[in-house]
């Protein structure tokens, strides 16, 4: 949404109820950065709390998918405790909390 200039939240409350998977990173437009949310120098781009209370509205209980990318050239361990962020991350966006 935010590459094609749209506000993720506005996409959601067009695709309703027909919604059935969300593929959620953070992104800025024209660069798919697949940074963990909140975790980017760019900026967040997306109101996550508004994304989290526009799926809560149309009654999303469907699959979420993080898709990150680790920073390249970081150890092994880097990339492990890389990876539990973006998790912890994910869990506060799908349960509505800030971070």
């Amino acid at each position: 949404a935010i590459i094609r200039g749209q506000c993720p939240a506005d996409m959601l409350a067009v695709l309703g109820d027909r919604l059935k998977a969300v593929h959620l990173h953070t992104t800025v437009p024209q660069i798919d950065l697949h940074s963990i949310p909140y975790c980017t120098s760019y900026g967040e781009s997306i109101d996550w709390r508004e994304f989290y209370d526009k799926l809560c509205e149309i009654g999303y209980g469907g699959t979420f998918n993080l898709e990150v990318r680790p920073p390249e050239n970081i150890s092994n361990a880097a990339v492990d405790a890389y990876y539990k962020l973006a998790y912890e991350v994910a869990k506060c966006i799908a349960h509505g909390q800030k971070n």
